[in-house]
């Protein structure tokens, strides 16, 4: 029977409430999936609830387990051993399908000349490591604070390109095969790049650009990628447009 653990009469009647709201207020439904989690619905239960008995006009099955996750990961453990749900590429999929879709770029073959073509865009610009993915030394401060176009073009871009996530911009990071598509890149729904910019990575996997805030998620295959995260773009050595 759907909320059998719920004892409380009014409660129920709160809870009832917002599922049968065919447009319930955000607050509302984090506070029903917070609230049932408390009461002992792990995130299976939860999903089946929302399914089976919301009568949610925007409901969509995949970002609402997205939600759903969220909220659960974030909750204090009462026990100390709170074990975080876990997300899966299909999660990171529907979750990103809901950015903005950041159109296809003519972005320059030459290092230097892609750096200002991404930074006339909106774009945190950073040179990229010798020897690793990420930007050289000292980068977190630019994550709320973009550097002067002086200061950037200034910089060596002799090793790549850096793009912060966040301020607007996000990426989605699939790597070339996960458990759950084996086949690599090319056995998800296309309809994912229709209208996106994306670029391929060494590896065989690709990067999705996105406009919008969204929160940073890893899974099994790839990685949501929001504020406080980055990924290395082309034209950096290896990094390739489709």
């Amino acid at each position: 029977m759907v909320l059998d653990k719920i004892v409380s009469y009014d409660q129920k009647c709160k809870l009832m409430a917002i599922l049968n709201n065919p447009h319930p207020l955000h607050p509302a439904r984090l506070w029903l999936v917070g609230f049932l989690n408390y009461a002992g619905y792990d995130l299976n239960a939860l999903c089946a609830i929302i399914r089976d008995y919301a009568h949610w006009l925007d409901y969509d099955e995949y970002y609402t387990r997205y939600q759903i996750i969220s909220v659960i990961n974030s909750a204090p453990s009462t026990t100390g051993t709170h074990k975080h749900a876990e997300y899966s590429i299909d999660d990171l999929i529907a979750a990103f399908s809901r950015s903005l879709p950041t159109p296809k770029m003519n972005v320059p073959s030459d290092i230097r000349a892609a750096a200002r073509y991404y930074y006339d865009r909106g774009y945190t610009v950073l040179p990229k490591h010798p020897d690793r993915k990420t930007p050289n030394d000292n980068w977190k401060k630019y994550q709320s604070t973009r550097a002067s176009i002086e200061e950037t073009m200034s910089w060596d871009w002799s090793y790549g390109i850096c793009l912060l996530a966040g301020n607007g911009h996000n990426f989605l990071d699939i790597d070339k095969r996960s458990q759950e598509h084996p086949d690599g890149v090319d056995s998800f729904d296309a309809s994912i790049l229709e209208g996106r910019h994306y670029e391929r990575t060494p590896s065989g996997g690709i990067h999705i650009f996105g406009n919008g805030d969204i929160h940073t998620a890893n899974a099994p295959g790839g990685e949501l990628k929001g504020m406080g995260s980055l990924i290395v773009a082309y034209p950096t050595t290896g990094y390739t447009l489709p």
